[in-house]
Parts: C-alpha cells; structure tokens; sequence
C-alpha cells in the first residue's frame, strides 16, 4: 500500500478540477458526523458520508455519498446497482482503495477506478461538509460542483 493520503491531496484535486471548494481546518475532531457538526454548529444534514463499498463478485468500488444524518440503506443499493453481493468496505479497504483513512475520506479526488454516486437527498441541497483528507479537515463544496464529479444520483439512504 502506498502513503496515507491528506488533506493537502484533497487541496491538489481541487485545483484540478477547478472547483471552488474550500477546506476547513478545525480544532476539534470530524471524524463522526456529530463530530463535524459541532465542530462546525450546522445541522448533520449538511454534513455528508462518503462510503466506500464494494461488489464481492466484480470487485468493483464505488463511493457513495449521502447525508450525515441518514444511514445507507445496502438493500435498497444492492438493488438499485444490481449487485447482490454488494457490502461496506472495511476500515483497512477504504485506506486500501482509497488512500485516505476512515473518518477523512472525500468525496473529491479519489481515484478514477472509484464510482461516485450521489444519495437524491445530498442532491437537493446548495452546498455541503464533506471529509477534507484527515479527521480534523472538512471540504464545504457546493452540490452542483460534486454532481458534476459523480457518475449519477442514486436513491441510497434512509432516515437514520
């Protein structure tokens, strides 16, 4: 495995894409989404997971992003992408694929094999807090930007 990713990886894909996104450093832990909302004093709504799954048969990862006070709904996924044999990726996958660790992951600036899909419900909002490559760092970015990035929105969540 190669060298952990942060948040100075999350800066560089930004300017690439040449998004107007900004990265928050803070003083306090994002790790949980409670964490960053505190951190920030918004509502968990604002605040979004990027998780990482994984299709056991093909292989194949995708990072689904949905908001924070919402839980993956893996069935409703599963079906939507036809992939029965869909599950969470573990903690050392995530770092695997990714590069970043548990708790900083963005939805920006992961690596091209890595599908990205936006829950409907992140698609409605203006902009939103996502993970900023370490767990003390959130990237604020708008929606439209991120849509932009994504492959498609995906109905993937449910109430928490």
């Amino acid at each position: 495995m190669g060298r952990v990713k942060g948040r100075e990886d999350v800066e560089r894909a930004v300017k690439e894409l040449g998004i107007a996104a900004e990265l928050l450093v803070l003083k306090a832990s994002t790790m949980t989404v409670g964490d960053a909302a505190r951190a920030l004093g918004v509502p968990e709504s604002v605040i979004i997971k990027t998780l990482i799954t994984i299709d056991k048969a093909s292989g194949k990862a995708y990072a689904i992003i949905i908001p924070g006070d919402r839980r993956l709904d893996i069935e409703r996924l599963r079906r939507k992408l036809n992939s029965p044999g869909l599950r969470l990726a573990k903690a050392r996958e995530v770092e695997r694929l990714t590069g970043f660790k548990v708790g900083g992951v963005p939805p920006v600036g992961l690596p091209p094999n890595i599908e990205v899909l936006v829950d409907r419900e992140v698609a409605k909002k203006e902009y939103v807090f996502g993970g900023g490559g370490d767990s003390r760092t959130l990237l604020r970015i708008r929606v439209k930007d991120l849509l932009k990035l994504a492959s498609g929105i995906i109905e993937a969540s449910s109430e928490g």
